[in-house]
């Protein structure tokens, strides 16, 4: 049973425990805490939303926002190992009615399978969820490079090799162009949402693509390997 089907808008963190084993509901906690937020709860209460983007098969949370603004996507099977299921929190928490106080250690107690209770810092972290320094840097990393590598293929197609501007060149870099702006549409779909995480391999691969297509193209420019 859940811990959070006897609260109200006014509950707190108090205690907790860890799953024992892997359930629906230890599934769906596990995909709330990866995004980073304790339970539904506190993710209807921060967003001010009603429903929760379900998969309609296996009734598995589908979309999360994170506090960031970002999204997470999940499958409609199970995501979440023994493992992993084994830092599942099963928050309880503190109700104004003395009922639903009862009610909530007694779902608690029954749920962990009388594992032992630890405290709860009301201001603690997620478990899941925080924004990995890797991934910054590799976002920024391969972003700059091919942002770059536009910007100069762009303007030595207009220096290059040499003035007037030769149209086979403008040509190329308005190509190089076009095919950014198609992996700028994908990038804003994905950070809306709208896109499950397997395109985030996509969109590395067609930036890499860009780069190389840059390259090729200052190359051609300057006539390298030429002879000339």
């Amino acid at each position: 049973m859940s811990c959070a089907a006897y609260l109200d808008g006014n509950a707190r963190p108090k205690s907790m425990c860890r799953a024992k084993q892997w359930t629906d509901e230890v599934e769906n906690l596990y995909r709330f805490q990866q995004a980073g937020y304790r339970d539904e709860l506190e993710y209807k209460q921060i967003k001010q939303v009603d429903l929760i983007d379900r998969w309609p098969e296996t009734g598995f949370v589908k979309k999360l926002q994170r506090r960031d603004n970002t999204f997470y996507y999940y499958n409609r099977k199970r995501e979440c190992e023994d493992k992993e299921g084994q830092v599942v929190r099963y928050c309880l928490l503190i109700s104004i009615a003395p009922y639903a106080l009862t009610q909530i250690w007694l779902a608690g107690l029954a749920s962990c399978g009388g594992a032992r209770m630890q405290f709860l810092h009301l201001s603690m972290r997620p478990l899941f969820g925080e924004t990995s320094a890797r991934e910054r840097a590799i976002n920024l990393l391969v972003g700059g490079l091919t942002s770059l590598l536009v910007v100069v293929t762009v303007i030595s197609s207009f220096l290059f090799p040499s003035l007037p501007p030769w149209p086979l060149n403008i040509f190329f870099a308005f190509c190089i162009l076009m095919i950014c702006g198609s992996v700028m549409v994908l990038i804003v779909w994905y950070r809306q949402g709208d896109l499950e995480p397997k395109f985030r391999k996509l969109i590395y691969y067609m930036l890499t693509s860009i780069i190389l297509l840059c390259l090729c193209a200052n190359l051609y420019f300057h006539r390298m390997g030429s002879g000339t």
